[in-house]
């Protein structure tokens, strides 16, 4: 029995370990493909080796840059193709698929390279159930790339099965149980214990002695060009979601991988205006892991840890503990997003409302 997990990041990866555990499984390989600048790429992936070990000693895999598939999406493959890429995976034939969401375009071309395995689900981020016809793979553009590849008469074929920590309220249409929030506590853990010794004590050096809580940023403006949300107005809406509640003095800011360097200054200062600290996690030992493994790291209790979020992180932070507050709120959406991102972005944010209200 050869299972095949897709890892589109290191929060996935987590995820899917922690749901083959609550079956009693194991993977045989890995299949990563995160986004990450090009220069950084190789660093990404040698992390994610090093995570994948830590969770199941032994387990090995490929790392094939997002552009690539991105390019191999533009039309069906030939069969020589399909060949190449099996070889480059390292697996020539697969009995069981392990997906994030089910439905993403890199998602179902490896379902196309392999026919006939059975594809489970163990959602996306820390293991959150999002659908395929939510709003986030509308804002993402996915559906008119899936339209571009997939044959307009086939229908997305239903996964086997999905395994998610978070299911929220939404139940799949396909057969689903929830897993334990222990099996990815655990996960976590093993991967709090395994950072960079040397670079977290530089990191509670930064921390110690200061009222301080996370802002967790997502890539707004990068999606669709700027179609949703323009780079000076995502600024301008994580300032104003700051300045309607009361944070504390020093913000711990772990930049997503996407951020340039103009926008993290932009932000930073756009913090500092409103007198609180920014504490910029800038390590590179730091920067591909998962925040939750480094937030137990500092403080393995992270109950009533104040976290700032726009993104579905709140999910599994609200559910270790944290005390989450998820922006922007619908006046700051129609003030700072475009006409066309509106829409777009309030039903995100009650889908993840949704997600967290369940939790409780």
């Amino acid at each position: 029995m050869l299972r095949l997990v897709d890892c589109p990041g290191s929060a996935q990866l987590v995820a899917a370990i922690a749901a083959l555990r609550s079956q009693g499984l194991q993977a045989d390989r890995y299949c990563f493909s995160g986004w990450a600048p090009h220069d950084r790429f190789t660093a990404f992936a040698a992390e994610v080796a090093t995570m994948a070990s830590q969770l199941q000693p032994g387990l090995t895999g490929c790392a094939i840059a997002l552009d690539r598939f991105t390019n191999w999406l533009r039309c069906p493959l030939s069969a020589s193709d399909q060949q190449q890429l099996r070889q480059e995976i390292g697996l020539e034939s697969v009995d069981e698929l392990w997906l994030a969401t089910g439905w993403r375009p890199k998602e179902q071309l490896l379902r196309q390279l392999y026919p006939t395995a059975r594809c489970f689900c163990y959602g996306d981020g820390l293991g959150v159930y999002v659908a395929a016809d939510s709003i986030l793979q509308q804002r993402r553009g996915w559906r008119s790339r899936l339209r571009s590849w997939w044959s307009p008469a086939t229908k997305l074929p239903q996964p086997d099965g999905g395994f998610f920590p978070f299911l929220g309220d939404c139940p799949p249409p396909f057969p689903s149980q929830r897993v334990p929030l222990t099996y990815l506590q655990d996960c976590l853990q093993t991967l709090a214990n395994a950072l960079p010794t040397a670079a977290i004590d530089r990191l509670r050096q930064v921390t110690a002695q200061r009222d301080w809580g996370v802002l967790l940023t997502a890539n707004l403006s990068e999606q669709a060009d700027g179609a949703y949300i323009t780079p000076t107005a995502e600024i301008e809406a994580y300032r104003q979601f700051l300045a309607a509640h009361t944070p504390p003095t020093s913000l711990l800011l772990k930049p997503h991988p996407r951020d340039s360097a103009a926008k993290l200054q932009q932000l930073t200062t756009a913090i500092a205006s409103l007198g609180i600290e920014p504490l910029l996690l800038q390590d590179p030992q730091l920067a591909f892991w998962p925040i939750e493994a480094i937030l137990l790291r500092l403080r393995p209790d992270l109950q009533g840890l104040p976290v700032f979020t726009v993104s579905s992180a709140a999910v599994p932070l609200q559910a270790l503990g944290a005390q989450v507050q998820l922006g922007f709120g619908s006046a700051i959406v129609q003030r700072q997003f475009t006409r066309k991102g509106r829409r777009l972005r309030r039903y995100e944010e009650r889908q993840i409302q949704q997600w967290l209200k369940s939790q409780q």
